[in-house]
C-alpha cells in the first residue's frame, strides 16, 4: 500500500497490516497467503528540489507569481531544507 498523506496516517495503516498479516490471510480458493505492507517513502531527489527552486524564485522576479508570495515562499525554503537535509 503507498504511504498516508501525513505520518500518523501511515503509522495507523502499519498497525492494520500487521493486525491483518497476524490473521494469515489466504487469497480465495488457494492456498497463497496474502501480505499487507505499507511502501516506504520516497525522498525526492535534490535535483528536482533545486528545479523547482529555480522555478519558483524566477516566477517571483518576473512579477508572475504562481503561488501567493506567502505560500511561495513557504515552498522554497522547505525545497531547500529538503535538499540540504539529503
Amino acid at each position: 500500500l503507498a504511504p498516508m498523506s501525513a505520518p500518523r496516517f501511515t503509522h495507523a495503516l502499519q498497525a492494520l497490516c500487521r493486525g491483518l498479516n497476524e490473521l494469515n490471510p489466504r487469497f480465495p480458493e488457494t492456498s497463497y497467503r496474502l501480505r499487507y505492507e505499507v511502501a516506504d517513502m520516497v525522498a525526492p531527489s535534490p535535483c528536482l528540489l533545486m528545479m523547482l527552486a529555480q522555478v519558483l524564485r524566477s516566477r517571483f522576479l518576473t512579477n508572475r507569481p504562481c503561488l501567493s508570495k506567502t505560500s511561495g515562499r513557504r515552498l522554497l525554503a522547505k525545497a531547500f531544507e529538503l535538499a540540504s537535509i539529503i
